[in-house]
């Protein structure tokens, strides 16, 4: 397993571990783009390099891509409300 994979491993395991019906508390929307665009996208990420699915990997990349054009934008009022 390379460096890469452990470390989206590492992160597929840990968001998993996050009760996503309370992130909307936090930030309007944000379960649905972690739930719907993250946790997916990690997962077809990793399942693309462990079986060389180059689909897979590619699908993941864009939910990832989506995940961070909603994310990047909004991650100050978000950190900010967490507190």
């Amino acid at each position: 397993m390379t460096e890469a994979m452990k470390f989206l491993k590492m992160a597929l395991e840990e968001s998993q571990k996050v009760e996503t019906e309370k992130l909307d508390d936090v930030f309007d929307d944000l379960s649905k783009h972690y739930s719907g665009e993250f946790i997916p996208g990690l997962t077809l990420m990793l399942d693309g390099y462990e079986h060389s699915d180059n689909v897979k990997l590619m699908k993941g990349q864009v939910l990832l891509d989506n995940w961070d054009n909603w994310f990047y934008p909004n991650v100050e009022t978000i950190r900010r409300k967490a507190q």
